[in-house]
């Protein structure tokens, strides 16, 4: 959380421990040591300075890996995508907002935000028609999608078991590789 909020959203550390670390976990932020180490970009953790120390590592392109030790991952840099940037979302990074004065008023009502609102986006046939942002956060923030990735995931997987590209009933045999399935019963998602 620390890492990924400092060395890919840039948020100031104390901030970031303040709020989103004593949100998640207000029982014990207190009593965590969390120590942000710029020059190497990593962030370790741990409870009273003694147990359950945790690392996490950030590299350019591929975001903060959790590190089982005080080693320093080294991988390949990931392939650059080439960007569009005046193209419409999702290719690009423009949206075509909407005027309607009822979706402006959601958008910026206090209420409906909630506290530590971070961004409201919303997407209509594909396309950005509405978007509003909390303090210190702006379109090209990276945030954390904590468990909206599961709603996203879920659709995702719904939408590849209408196409046909996924099913219900049949698994597959990782070991086997990735085309063979395995003759097995019935196994849900």
């Amino acid at each position: 959380m620390v890492c990924s909020n400092v060395f890919i959203a840039k948020r100031e550390a104390d901030a970031v421990i303040r709020t989103d670390v004593a949100f998640a976990l207000p029982r014990i932020v207190k009593r965590l040591h969390i120590n942000v180490d710029a020059a190497n970009q990593r962030v370790e953790v741990a409870y009273r300075g003694l147990f359950a120390k945790r690392y996490a590592q950030y590299e350019e392109g591929r975001g903060c890996t959790l590190a089982s030790s005080d080693e320093v991952p080294h991988r390949a840099a990931p392939p650059s995508l080439p960007g569009k940037p005046n193209a419409l979302w999702p290719v690009g990074e423009s949206a075509q907002l909407s005027d309607d004065k009822h979706l402006l008023a959601a958008l910026n009502d206090s209420a409906l935000q909630g506290p530590g609102m971070r961004a409201i986006v919303v997407v209509q046939d594909g396309r950005i028609i509405g978007e509003t942002y909390g303090e210190g956060f702006n379109a090209s923030t990276p945030l954390q999608g904590w468990s909206m990735t599961k709603t996203v995931n879920a659709a995702l997987a719904g939408m590849a078991i209408k196409d046909g590209k996924l099913s219900l009933v049949e698994k597959i045999c990782f070991r086997c590789g990735p085309a063979t399935r395995a003759r097995t019963s019935r196994w849900p998602i």
